[in-house]
């Protein structure tokens, strides 16, 4: 979602436009406190990247602003970060060198016994 804010009272509101053009008021919701309109997720997920350009209409003139929408790459598609950034050979080489650790200890004990 995304939420713009005009100082025009809410009463005087007339309409949305995004680049020059109404939107429909199924795409926003429109709220008092001035006036406070939210474009809905799925419409401003629809947005193509680039600048924008959003007006409130009221009657006692239009406020705008313009906002940007970035690209969403393949990685970066909202997911919140694990912080899983093992690295498998690290890991491999960790095991080998545990699993020799393991032999040797297991052949110099054998030998420590059989010497006693």
């Amino acid at each position: 979602e995304l939420t713009f804010r005009s100082n025009a009272d809410f009463s005087d509101f007339i309409k949305v436009e995004l680049d020059g053009k109404t939107i429909y008021a199924k795409y926003y919701t429109a709220k008092e406190g001035s006036t406070n309109i939210t474009l809905k997720s799925d419409y401003a997920a629809s947005l193509s990247a680039g600048n924008h350009t959003i007006g409130i209409v009221s009657t006692s003139g239009t406020a705008t602003t313009e906002f940007i929408v970035n690209v969403q790459t393949a990685s970066d598609n909202g997911s919140p970060k694990t912080g899983d950034n093992s690295n498998l050979l690290l890991w491999l080489a960790l095991m080998i060198l545990s699993a020799s650790g393991t032999a040797g200890a297991s052949v110099y004990s054998k030998k420590k016994r059989t010497n006693e």
